[in-house]
């Protein structure tokens, strides 16, 4: 009897479930920090302070969470241990 827990692929419907909410994520993301940052709503291109700030928010929002994610699959695996 193997006592180590093989490791499980996720089916097709969890990979689609996980890419839409990737999506969901990024629009969030795009919608938060747009209004945060764009200042000059007229049509015309965003000025350099705007394109900074867009920048620096959604690294910002990315970096929370890659740590977070990271944060929740430890502790799953701690539970299943």
């Amino acid at each position: 009897m193997n006592r180590y827990r093989q490791p499980t692929q996720p089916s097709v419907s969890q990979q689609q479930q996980a890419a839409i909410q990737r999506v969901a994520v990024a629009i969030t993301l795009t919608g938060t920090c747009w209004d945060k940052c764009v200042i000059h709503k007229d049509g015309t291109k965003l000025n350099i302070s705007e394109k900074n700030c867009l920048h620096n928010c959604t690294q910002r929002n990315l970096d929370v969470i890659s740590i977070t994610s990271r944060k929740v699959l430890e502790m799953l695996q701690m539970s299943q241990q």
